[in-house]
């Protein structure tokens, strides 16, 4: 029996435990500072207990009770599409499919400045032939020195020379900033910015100045087209049914492995290189789809556009640019 409880305790409560310090210490209702307070509260509270009782049944009972309250507050929050969002996520995209046409509303086109500030925000609308998308891009940004963290999003390609960029993220309210831990814990809800290259690449190249690749993917332009559809009726949706971000289980490769498993027979499977975004590109080379037939240290050096984006006010045109080879080949 006492080994039992050992069991119980080392398996289920301690584990449970963790959870419910770190969600009290990051719930999207109280300041940083005050939920760590109250975690630390909580813990002493259950230390305490088990100290006094011995582990015994009633520590158990109330530790467990606890645990269900904590839980029932933590998934009581809901998302929303009303808050008070930081400049350039306040819109959400709205999509009007009218045969093989769709209108976009609330599409980005951001203009930055020398200094690396926005100069200009603009949101605005346009049309699109679903017929006339030619070629899906996989960009794919790396974030830290070992090149672990890592942003990635698609690209369209048009007929019509338009490129049209789309980047799941996670949405903030005023006065936040990302940080993966708040993101394990419903203090972001998601959404898909879609809008120019000169935005959503330049920013990334020209502004943070971190390594990006554009990789072109392999597939027909059949599934390109069903995979634009599908994700403009995704972001659509959202409008009305926000969800919240979450940084292993719904964040911007997760939402994309979405996506991608329409162009392929064999389904690319979560694993460690979706929970470390920058072995994305490694995970599409495996299973083929990048349009290149080299290794992927060779499609890295291929596919590297930060040395091709200087800045262009000719938006078609610096697209076409980043996609230029390199001279050396």
């Amino acid at each position: 029996m006492q080994r039992r409880k050992k069991w119980l305790i080392a398996g289920v409560i301690a584990p449970l435990f963790l959870w419910t310090f770190l969600a009290i210490a990051f719930f999207p209702a109280f300041p940083f500072p005050v939920g760590v307070l109250l975690a630390l509260t909580w813990a002493g509270l259950v230390a305490g207990g088990a100290r006094l009782s011995g582990c015994g049944a009633r520590w158990l009972a109330a530790t467990a009770l606890g645990i269900a309250v904590i839980a029932v507050a933590h998934f009581s929050v809901s998302p929303s599409e009303i808050r008070e969002w930081i400049p350039g996520q306040e819109q959400t995209v709205n999509a009007t499919f009218t045969g093989e046409e769709v209108v976009i509303e609330n599409l980005r086109n951001r203009v930055f400045a020398g200094d690396g500030s926005v100069d200009s925000l603009e949101w605005y609308s346009d049309a699109f032939r679903i017929d006339e998308v030619e070629r899906v891009d996989f960009v794919h940004e790396i974030l830290s020195p070992r090149g672990l963290v890592a942003h990635g999003f698609l690209t369209f390609a048009f007929s019509d020379g338009r490129y049209l960029a789309v980047s799941v993220e996670a949405r903030r309210r005023t006065g936040q900033s990302y940080n993966p831990l708040h993101g394990l814990f419903r203090n972001y809800e998601l959404i898909y910015i879609v809008g120019r290259e000169t935005d959503l690449i330049g920013e990334r190249a020209n502004v943070r100045r971190n390594p990006v690749h554009v990789y072109p993917i392999r597939t027909t332009p059949e599934n390109v087209q069903d995979l634009f559809r599908s994700v403009l009726k995704r972001a659509h949706s959202l409008r009305q049914r926000p969800e919240f971000y979450n940084s292993v289980t719904n964040n911007c490769v997760t939402n994309i492995l979405l996506h991608v498993n329409e162009l392929t027979d064999r389904p690319l499977r979560y694993d460690l290189r979706i929970l470390f975004p920058g072995l994305a590109d490694n995970l599409l080379h495996r299973h083929g789809l990048l349009d290149f037939e080299g290794s992927r240290e060779e499609a890295r050096e291929r596919f590297r556009i930060n040395d091709r984006s200087t800045p262009l006010t000719d938006s078609r045109e610096w697209s076409r640019q980043i996609r230029r080879p390199p001279l050396s080949d």
